[in-house]
This record gives C-alpha cells, structure tokens and sequence, in this order.
C-alpha cells in the first residue's frame, strides 16, 4: 500500500548500520508502541457500553468491507507499483501485487525492512538491473507525490468537500502529473535533468503509465475514505465525508513519511492531531481513537494472511537462501 516515501528512502546510498542509526530506530519504534498503547488507553478508558454493543450486534458486514477494501488497496498499489515499472520491464501483476502485501507487512516495522524487501525481491528473483529499480521507484515516487501532494494542498485549504474541493483537486494532480511528463521529455535533451532525476525520466515521459499510476493512486484515496466511513458506522459514530477523506490522507502520509515503521505512529498521530484540528471534547477524542484502531486492526487482519500468501507466491524461501 506504501508509499512514496518508502520508496525514495530506498534510493539513499547505502549507509552502515551504526549504533547512532540503530538507537534512532529502536527509540523511534518504541515510541510509536508507546503511541499506540496510550491510543488503546484513550480508546477503553471511557468505554461506551452502547457503542460496543451495536458494534458486536453489526454482523459481519462491516468487517467483511473492511478487509475487503484493504485486499482493494494492496491490489491499487500493487497494480500502481506495476504500470510504473512497464516502460522499463514487463513482470506480471499479481508478482507486483504479491511483493506489495509483504512489503506492507513488512512496513509495520523499523529499519525500513519494507523498502528493503521490494528491491532485494525484484533484484534477486526478477533480475531487474538496479539502475532500473533506482529509475523505477524514482518515478513512482515522483508520480506518487505529483498526485497526493495537490489532494493534500486543497483539503487543507478547503476541507469542506463539494464539487469546487473535487474539481480543484483534480486539476491540480493533472497539472502536476503532466509537468512530469513535460520534465521526462525534456530531459531526454537535458542529460543534466537527466542525471538530477535519477533515471526517473525513463518512467515519467510515458502518459500512459503515468495516467493509470494517478488513477490507482486516486482510487487508494477513496478505498482509505471508505474504510473510515465504514468502521464509523459500525461504531454508531457520526463521520461526514469531509473529515473521511481528512482522516484518510492524514492516516496515508502518517505512514508513509515515518522512517521508524508505522506501528502507533498512525493511530498516535491521528488520535493527537485529530483532536487538535478539529478542536474535539474528551468523548470525541476517545471516538476518534476507537475509530482509527478498528481500521488498523482490520487491515492488520487482512495484510498478515495476504503477506504470507504473496510470499509462498513469491517463493521467498528461495530467496532468502540464493547468492546475489
């Protein structure tokens, strides 16, 4: 499901492991535990008896969404991943698929071990060059951004959703998606812009691609509004669309951008920056916090069995054991 951060963060220069780096991870990590069990906290300490019981008394319909539209965003990313990698290489969709449910898995944790994974998989099992996996990921990264970064600039300008807010958005990752495009066909003329985006231009200059990555990535935005539309409504809370779609991308770019893995960073930092944004009272905030669990919780129940399906897919024990 993740992300352009994940990605660039792999491009970095390989660096030892010292014991500066290695404490910042532990520490980073342990904080985002500590997040997490304060959020639980949060969420039980002034416990709704009615609200647990309609969520008991919901049935199944929610959670089967919920885990439905979590295989829909590891399928959107995967397929994002996929159409960004087809001027370079033609590997098969459910491989790339597969590969981003491990990873995503795998992101939960510190050390970057997600990033990692996509590059030592496609190296090793698929024989990508790793000239080509570095233009790859640039370019993913670059349209990934070219799209979030527009959605992310108008909802914080305009959260009232309507048509304006839509239209606005759109436009916006239009004008960025096809300055991409304008910039990789510029820098097959310009070898230094060439060199500046690492390689990325080889992805970037093609529409097509570049078109179907924005629309994946548009549909993972809508999939994570779902998802917190959803999970309200199975806990009786009152959710507008604005704010769905304003948990959504929060919850998104919490993950994404945390370099220490995402456990209780999303659920931490939501809970605290939900509550302060939107001015909530001490029973909203604990809602808040209930909210983002159960759509953490449901996507770590569908990523863990999707994450070691990909990697019987995959064959990884194979991998693990093969000379690079």
């Amino acid at each position: 499901m993740h992300s352009p951060r994940g990605a660039l963060a792999m491009l970095e220069t390989p660096r030892r492991l010292t014991p500066l780096r290695i404490a910042v991870q532990v520490v980073g990590f342990a904080i985002g535990v500590a997040l997490l069990v304060w959020c639980v906290a949060l969420a039980v300490g002034k416990a709704d008896p009615e609200q647990w019981s309609r969520l008991r008394a919901s049935g199944w319909a929610p959670a089967a969404w919920l885990l439905g539209l979590t295989l829909f965003t590891v399928v959107f990313n995967g397929l994002a991943f996929w159409v960004t990698l087809l001027p370079l290489r033609r590997l098969k969709p459910a491989d790339l698929i597969a590969v981003n449910a491990l990873a995503t898995m795998l992101a939960y944790l510190p050390f970057k071990l997600g990033a990692l994974a996509r590059v030592v998989i496609h190296r090793r099992r698929d024989n990508v060059p790793f000239r080509d996996i570095i233009a790859w990921l640039a370019g993913y990264s670059a349209l990934s951004l070219a799209t979030l970064v527009p959605l992310v600039v108008v909802v914080g300008l305009r959260p009232r959703l309507d048509a304006l807010t839509v239209g606005l958005a759109l436009a916006g990752a239009l004008a960025a998606n096809g300055a991409g495009v304008a910039l990789g066909r510029l820098s097959e003329r310009r070898t230094w812009l060439a060199a500046l985006s690492m390689g990325s231009w080889r992805v970037v200059r093609h529409p097509a691609p570049v078109a179907m990555c924005a629309g994946a990535k548009l549909a993972d935005v809508a999939v994570h509004a779902a998802r917190f539309t959803v999970a309200a409504g199975a806990l009786g809370i009152d959710l507008s669309l604005d704010r769905a779609v304003v948990f959504a991308l929060a919850y998104f770019l919490l993950g994404v951008l945390s370099p220490v893995g995402m456990v209780g960073i999303r659920e931490g930092g939501l809970a605290l920056g939900g509550a302060a944004l939107f001015a909530l009272d001490e029973a909203a905030r604990a809602d808040l916090a209930r909210l983002v669990l159960l759509v953490s919780a449901s996507e770590v129940v569908a990523i863990v069995p999707l994450a070691f399906l990909g990697g019987a897919w995959l064959r990884v024990d194979r991998l693990l054991w093969k000379r690079s």
